[in-house]
C-alpha cells in the first residue's frame, strides 16, 4: 500500500484524505491547531462566530453525494438565507429577497464539518512541513522542529500556492506557475451583543455597496443555534489589502464606525474580536485547472485556488486529485 503525504488540512485536504484512506496508507500535516481551514469558528463566552466561510453551496452532483452522509449524520444543514443589500451612499431600508439556491451551514458551527471529516483520519495537528526532500523515489518531510517523516510514495499539498510554492523542490516542474498566483486578504470582525442591533429587519446577510465591509452575516440566525446575537463582519478584499498590516484594534474600530454608518446609531458590542485571512481569495483563477502536478516526482498541488474560490471548488480541486491518483 502508498504510503501519501498530504499537507494542510482544510476542506481540499480532507475531501482527498477522505477519499484515499482505503487505497493508502494517508498522513496529514497541519499546521495549526484544528482541522477545516477556513471553516472556521471562534468563542467568546455566550457568542459564537463562524468567521471563515458563512455558509457554502453545493452544485455538482459529485458534490452532493459527498454531502450527503454529513446531512444523514445531522453534521450539516440547509440555511434558509434572507439577503439584503445596503448602498453605503443611499439613505434606504435595504429589501429583503431569496436567492433560489441551497446554502448549507454546520449545524452546531462550521468547525463542526472539518471536525467530522477528520475523526478517521491520520492526521499530525501543530506540525508545519518546512521542508520537502526527494530521494531514491521517496520523499522525507521535514518539519519546523526537524521532525521527519520518510519514505512517502506521494505528497499532496493542500494550502495556498504560494505556501505550497515555499517548500517545493526548486526543479519541480510547475513550481513558477504557483508564483504567480496572487492572494487577497480579508478580515472577520466578530461583534456580540446583549441585544440584536439589526432593528428586527428580517435579514440574515447584508451585502454592502460602496463600503469597506463586504457582507454582515447575523450568524445567530443559522439553525439550531442558540446563541446570543453574533455577527460577522466580513471586510472587502480591496480594503484589506491597503490595511493588511494595520493594528487589528484599528481595524476593529473603523469597521465598528462604518457600522454606526450603516444601522444610523451608536454601536456598542459586548464583544468583539478581529480576525486577519492573509489567503482569504484568489486574485486571479484558472477555472480549467483542478490541480497541478509533476509526474517525475509524484507531487501534486490542490485547492480552492486553483478553480476560482470557495467550498465547493475546494472539494472539487480534491477530487480531481484522488480521482488521478486511484486510476
Amino acid at each position: 500500500m502508498n504510503k501519501i503525504a498530504i499537507i494542510g488540512a482544510g476542506f481540499a485536504g480532507l475531501t482527498i484524505a477522505n477519499l484515499l484512506k482505503q487505497y493508502a496508507q494517508v498522513t496529514v500535516f497541519e499546521k495549526s491547531r484544528g482541522s477545516g481551514g477556513r471553516m472556521a469558528t471562534r468563542y467568546a463566552e455566550l457568542w459564537e462566530f463562524d468567521h471563515g466561510a458563512p455558509f457554502f453551496t453545493a452544485e455538482s452532483h459529485e458534490f452532493k453525494g459527498f454531502l450527503h452522509p454529513l446531512i444523514e449524520q445531522k453534521i450539516i444543514s440547509k440555511w434558509d438565507i434572507q439577503f439584503a443589500t445596503k448602498n453605503l451612499h443611499a439613505n434606504v431600508c435595504p429589501p429583503v429577497f431569496e436567492v433560489q439556491k441551497d446554502y448549507f451551514v454546520g449545524i452546531n458551527r462550521m468547525n463542526s464539518i472539518g471536525k467530522y471529516l477528520a475523526k478517521d483520519l491520520n492526521i499530525k495537528y501543530e506540525t508545519k512541513i518546512t521542508k520537502l526532500e526527494y530521494d531514491r523515489n521517496k520523499w522525507r518531510l521535514t518539519d519546523d522542529r526537524l521532525n521527519q517523516y520518510e519514505d512517502f510514495d506521494f505528497v499532496i499539498t493542500a494550502t495556498p500556492p504560494l505556501q505550497a510554492a515555499e517548500i517545493l523542490p526548486e526543479d519541480c516542474s510547475y513550481i513558477h506557475n504557483l508564483k504567480k498566483f496572487n492572494m487577497l486578504p480579508a478580515f472577520s470582525i466578530m461583534l456580540g451583543f446583549n441585544e440584536d442591533i439589526t432593528q428586527k429587519q428580517e435579514w440574515n446577510i447584508a451585502c454592502l455597496k460602496n463600503s469597506k465591509i463586504d457582507k454582515i452575516i447575523a450568524n445567530h440566525t443559522k439553525p439550531f443555534r442558540k446563541t446570543k446575537p453574533s455577527f460577522v463582519v466580513l471586510s472587502t478584499h480591496d480594503w484589506a489589502k491597503f490595511n493588511v498590516d494595520k493594528d487589528k484594534n484599528d481595524i476593529g474600530k473603523e469597521i465598528i464606525s462604518e457600522l454606526e454608518i450603516i444601522f444610523s446609531k451608536k454601536i456598542t458590542p459586548d464583544v468583539a474580536q478581529v480576525h486577519r485571512w492573509l489567503y482569504a481569495e484568489i486574485e486571479q483563477t484558472n477555472k480549467a485547472q483542478p490541480f497541478f502536478i509533476d509526474t517525475a516526482y509524484g507531487i501534486v498541488s490542490c485547492g480552492d485556488w486553483c478553480l476560482g474560490g470557495g467550498v465547493e471548488s475546494a472539494f472539487k480541486s480534491g477530487f480531481e486529485v484522488s480521482s488521478y491518483i486511484t486510476v
